[in-house]
């Protein structure tokens, strides 16, 4: 038989598949795999009980002031929105409360009002007059 006849019997390459060197090869990488287990579940305890690196802590710091900043920035923020509803007050008008008849105006209106006509005093009673 040629090598091709033998081949096609044999239902593979014989030359190219050879069954002792492929589980020769499967036991090395198994063998293998084995000692790098063992070797980091020795190493493991030995990197756990070390102190933080310089880059861990450093990491650490990074983390804190992007928490910090953003903090800040949202306190910012709410502050800016309080500004803005107190801007809002300062120049409309609305009422304070309207049981009493008080009022808001703008603050540029108040100055014109009160250079027109004046400061009113009112005696409230059970005060002195001063």
């Amino acid at each position: 038989m040629s090598r091709d006849a033998s081949s096609i019997v044999a239902g593979h390459e014989r030359d190219t598949a050879r069954a002792s060197r492929v589980a020769l090869v499967g036991a090395t990488l198994l063998v293998a795999i084995a000692i790098g287990l063992v070797v980091a579940w020795r190493v493991q305890p030995l990197l756990a009980s070390r102190p933080a690196s310089d880059a861990q802590a450093a990491a650490a710091e990074v983390a804190r002031y992007d928490f910090e900043h953003a903090q800040g920035w949202l306190r910012h923020r709410e502050v800016g929105s309080v500004r803005s509803a107190s801007e809002h007050k300062l120049d409309s008008y609305g009422w304070v409360d309207r049981r009493a008849g008080v009022i808001h105006v703008p603050v540029e209106r108040a100055v014109e009002l009160l250079l027109h006509e004046g400061l009113r005093v009112e005696n409230r009673a059970g005060e002195g007059s001063r």
